[in-house]
């Protein structure tokens, strides 16, 4: 590497982290004038360096994948806030039905229901009054809504409960089924794609899996197999045109992928996440997502990095650098649907956005004034969805409201 690239890395990192007088007395003392450069992918010291670790460990040679380029068509702009949705407390998990309700789970156990106006207003006094719904003794840590009958959603909680809810409109409920399989927190439910099964996960190191069984006019399902891991299980995943589901564990360098074909669950193979396909463990994957194709699986980390896997081979294709996340954090990601950008929460409050051709931050969206605590895609509403400790829910669009309806 030549001594100008090499002076251009160090820049950019004294740039982007805002350490202005030792940029200037680095630009003084080398004669070197930095300038941002738009070829340069974010944070592109770190990203020579991580590679560099792995590489002087063992040789090898990473498959290339070609995305395509953003069309600029993302989340930039804040559309709408809702402050103080429940009562100032801080929100865990939010999800937009397609029926157009909001739900947001709290630190007290109450799930906030709201009738959005479509288009989306810009203000929210403009919005009906939230309807609040105790359902649960301790926090509600995670949501989910079913892919077919969108009345009816999952909820996990601090009280290691899982509710199966039916709702009737924003302020009659049914709780058709309680789940009480977990020893600690409920920290992670998701649907199947076809709605046929669901998984949760909890910091009992397990996961449960549940299967739709016949009866009466109402869903009904049963545990089908509780799977144990040797450590606390941070992400699932449900791959979208297959019977397959993927866990993440922490302190575990594997994807471990399920496959729910047979007569009961079973761990077809793992997915190691290093580079060089040993066990060293350098990061956790704290939440994970499949990408609209179903080719790739996004993981978001505990060091500061995203990166994309190719669940065809199993081999890291991109790493996304710019949002401050560390193993006390709780990241949460989402693909854009155009499968051309990708959304990661970040500890400074914020929430970024990455072009994955180039693995450049090409946004980076302010205005929550606590930590982020979950993020979702609304493809119905064309809008990115934000919640955090600071008792709000944020929407996020493109720029263009008319397109939000």
């Amino acid at each position: 590497m030549d001594s100008k690239r090499v002076h251009l890395l160090v820049a950019q990192f004294l740039f982007e982290n805002n350490y202005k007088n030792a940029l200037e007395a680095f630009t003084r003392e080398s004669g070197f004038d930095y300038e941002e450069n738009n070829s340069m992918k974010t944070s592109e010291l770190i990203s020579v360096l991580d590679e560099y670790k792995e590489l002087t460990r063992k040789h090898v040679t990473n498959k290339v994948v070609e995305f395509l380029p953003g069309n600029g068509n993302y989340a930039k702009e804040l559309l709408l806030s809702i402050p103080d949705l429940v009562g100032g407390e801080n929100i865990l998990a939010v999800r937009v039905t397609a029926n157009g309700d909001l739900i947001a789970g709290s630190t007290q156990g109450l799930l906030s229901v709201v009738t959005l106006n479509t288009p989306l207003p810009s203000d929210e006094t403009m919005l009906p009054f939230p309807s609040m719904i105790e359902l649960h003794s301790a926090g509600i840590i995670a949501l989910d809504i079913h892919p077919v009958k969108k009345d009816i959603i999952l909820t996990g909680s601090m009280d290691r409960k899982c509710l199966l809810v039916k709702l009737l409109n924003a302020d009659e409920h049914h709780v058709l089924q309680t789940f009480e399989n977990h020893q600690k927190f409920v920290v992670k439910v998701r649907w199947s794609y076809s709605g046929k099964y669901f998984a949760t996960a909890s910091y009992d190191q397990s996961v449960c899996i549940y299967r739709e069984i016949s009866g009466g006019n109402d869903l009904n399902y049963e545990l089908w197999k509780q799977i144990e891991y040797k450590g606390q299980v941070e992400g699932i995943a449900f791959q979208k045109n297959k019977d397959v589901i993927l866990v993440s564990v922490r302190n575990d360098n594997n994807l471990h992928v399920v496959n729910l074909t047979g007569e009961e669950p079973q761990e077809d193979k793992q997915i190691n996440m290093n580079l060089l396909q040993d066990d060293y463990v350098s990061f956790t994957a704290m939440d994970i997502s499949c990408s609209p194709d179903d080719n790739f699986v996004l993981v978001s980390t505990d060091q500061d990095r995203l990166i994309i896997f190719d669940l065809r081979t199993g081999s890291q294709v991109a790493n996304f650098y710019g949002s401050l996340n560390d193993e006390y954090s709780q990241p949460r990601s989402c693909w854009d649907p155009s499968a051309q950008y990708i959304y990661s929460t970040s500890q400074d409050k914020s929430i970024m956005v990455w072009e994955i051709s180039s693995q450049k931050v090409v946004e980076k969206l302010e205005g929550h004034t606590g930590i982020v605590r979950d993020l979702w895609y609304c493809e119905p509403l064309s809008v990115l969805v934000s919640c955090g400790f600071d008792g709000s829910v944020r929407f996020w669009n493109n720029g263009h409201k008319d397109e939000v309806s």
